[in-house]
Formats: C-alpha cells, structure tokens, sequence
C-alpha cells in the first residue's frame, strides 16, 4: 500500500474534494465498491466528492453554518458521527 500525498487546492489536482480522485484511488487499491459504499462529512466538498465517486452521502450538520448551498444534496443529515452511524445501520434505501 503506498502513501498517499494530498496537494495544496492550488495545484486543482483531482485528490482534492469536491473531485472524486481520492475515494476513486482509494476503492481501485482497496477492492471498494462505490456504489455501495457512504462518504460521511461535514462540509458540502465532502458530501460532492462522494456523489461524483458515486457514494451515497450523510451530511453531519452540527449547525447551519455547514448546511449545503449549491443544490449538493446528502442522502441523509445527521446532527453527529453517532447519529449517523445509526442513520447508517438502519438505511432501508
């Protein structure tokens, strides 16, 4: 398993969200499914990212200051980690 080296967002390199390159590097190393797997985050970059990998998405929305704005939509909001943990478990989508 290499290291995985993250850039400055200056350099618009495809490891930085909201582009996908990351979790795509990622399931290619790792034998992950996308589609089935969730990108769980508190910032609408993370919650892009997952969509553009294909993921579904939970947003941890711990106030409004970290609510979506440009039509990202999460699968599911959670108000933390725990909850959607739980969200998670109990998802029948």
């Amino acid at each position: 398993m290499g290291f995985i080296i993250a850039h400055d967002i200056k350099d618009h390199c495809d490891c930085r969200k909201p582009k996908p390159g990351l979790l795509l590097r990622a399931a290619r190393e790792h034998d992950v499914d996308l589609r089935r797997s969730w990108m769980i985050g508190d910032r609408e970059s993370d919650i892009e990212a997952g969509k553009r990998a294909g993921c579904k998405t939970i947003l941890i929305r711990s106030s409004p200051l970290n609510d979506t704005s440009e039509g990202i939509e999460p699968d599911l909001v959670a108000k933390s980690l725990a909850e959607a943990v739980e969200k998670l478990l109990g998802y029948k989508g």
